[in-house]
């Protein structure tokens, strides 16, 4: 079937291929200056995964719609539902953080986007 939701999964699937690459290339750790090892681009994939399956959305779609503030807010008063035993306030901010790192993702792959069409659209008009 092909469906939306279908759609969905695999550009969603893509699109996590593109983030996992992004931190273990392209990103730069706040701490570090480098991009994040296996294990922690692995952390942040899997808390990004976590606050979609709680909070029942999908990042792309929600920082689209709702914007990352609103997100961040959302998530923080959703803590209970992340059913966290232990240091829930740190737990929680490790989930916000993840979401703000997919959210600099998201855009730096609109500005590639961008470039790449900008370029597409000079090519064209020089050969005219």
């Amino acid at each position: 079937m092909l469906g939306g939701r279908g759609i969905t999964r695999v550009v969603n699937v893509e699109r996590r291929k593109l983030f996992r690459e992004y931190l273990l290339v392209h990103y730069r750790s706040n701490k570090t200056g480098r991009p994040l090892s296996l294990r922690a681009s692995s952390d942040v994939c899997c808390r990004c995964h976590r606050v979609e399956s709680v909070m029942g959305v999908d990042l792309d779609e929600a920082l689209r719609e709702v914007g990352l503030d609103e997100l961040l807010r959302s998530i923080k008063e959703a803590e209970g539902k992340f059913s966290i035993k232990n240091n829930a306030a740190a737990s929680i901010v490790g989930l916000r953080s993840a979401v703000r790192v997919y959210a600099m993702f998201l855009k730096t792959e609109q500005r590639r986007r961008q470039h790449r069409d900008t370029g597409k659209q000079i090519g064209k008009s020089s050969q005219k």
